[in-house]
């Protein structure tokens, strides 16, 4: 049986990846094609490689695939084809056909960029981490694994805003519903919304605060004195370290004034860390509960909505959960030399 072009030019990349020389080297070939479900015998593997290895083609000039026009692609224009998506992985496969004059069609050329181990995938994003703040992410998590720390007196604390939204991200629907918008809902370019400040710790939650307008140094620490201290104070009397972001309203000399004045141990975060404040969890359960399950559309019933899933789902376990997760952040962190865990 004649082997298609995507499967010799397997058989070239299993070639080109054998340790050479060796003694019964096409039979070996053979062997790890097998493997990979391409059936040829030695002799036939023996020429295909010469061939390729003599003109650097994997087709005579004559042969044609499906009756089509001549589809003519060596590996050196695959190799080039592989240097220009790792330069610029946005390109598309009819540029790289125009490129290189690839004597292919559009729909071989993505086979053939498939072949050599790329995919095409929506671009999914993570927080941006500078080389400087990659060392400060390493130094906190080597600090937390030799000191075997549990977060026990840890107190997250963090704030989100969350919009009157009536549907999720994603939502079922039937193909032969005969909508003319195509199953799109309508959205709202500025959608009323709302601002939350609360904390977790391995003793529960604070109590949210909903506030609306901007938030300064000055709002935050009335914020704190109402919400956050009664907090700590019936939680944690002896001792306790308060996690936060480095916000500005969170670093400024007003708010250190204020931490000093109110016996507050501000514990430093890293940098560019969403991923070590376990509280940022408990903002996507929120939303999505919201989005899905409660689906608010005013600003009361979002406050409404705010406060029954705080009563209801937001509880110890439900805290303690969250922190544990911070073990796998911290590894994760570490593997990947302090940048972004993908948690």
């Amino acid at each position: 049986m004649r082997l298609s072009l995507a499967k010799k030019t397997e058989l070239v990349q299993l070639y080109s990846s054998m340790v050479k020389p060796q003694r019964h080297l096409f039979r070996n070939l053979s062997i790890l094609a097998a493997e990979r479900g391409i059936i040829i015998s030695e002799k036939s593997s023996k020429k295909i490689i010469n061939y390729w290895l003599d003109t650097g083609l994997l087709f005579k000039k004559r042969t044609t695939l499906n009756g089509q026009k001549h589809c003519r692609v060596t590996i050196r224009q695959l190799k080039s084809v592989d240097r220009a998506i790792e330069r610029n992985r946005e390109v598309t496969s009819k540029f790289l056909k125009r490129r290189f004059g690839l004597a292919a069609s559009e729909r071989t050329v993505r086979r053939y960029i498939n072949l050599l181990g790329w995919r095409y995938r929506k671009t999914k994003y993570c927080q941006a981490v500078t080389i400087k703040n990659r060392i400060e992410r390493l130094f906190f998590c080597y600090m937390c694994t030799f000191t075997n720390d549990h977060f026990d007196d840890v107190i997250f604390i963090d704030e989100t805003t969350i919009e009157v939204k009536y549907y999720s991200r994603q939502r079922w629907y039937k193909s032969y519903e005969g909508v003319p918008t195509r199953q799109r809902v309508g959205l709202y370019k500025h959608n009323a919304k709302i601002h939350v400040l609360a904390g977790i710790s391995r003793k529960g939650a604070t109590r949210p605060a909903l506030f609306t307008g901007k938030l300064t140094s000055i709002t935050f620490q009335a914020l704190f004195d109402e919400y956050i201290l009664p907090f700590i104070a019936n939680n944690y009397p002896d001792n306790h370290r308060l996690y936060m972001d480095n916000d500005p309203k969170h670093s400024s000399f007003s708010t250190y004034r204020y931490f000093r004045r109110n016996f507050i141990n501000h514990f430093p975060s890293p940098p560019q860390s969403p991923d070590l404040n376990p509280i940022e969890m408990i903002w996507n359960d929120l939303k999505y509960y919201l989005e899905t399950f409660y689906k608010p559309s005013t600003i009361n019933d979002l406050v409404y909505g705010i406060n029954r899933f705080w009563d209801r789902k937001v509880n110890i376990d439900l805290c303690n959960s969250k922190i544990n997760k911070l073990f796998s952040v911290v590894d994760r962190i570490v593997e990947f030399n302090g940048e972004a865990s993908e948690f």
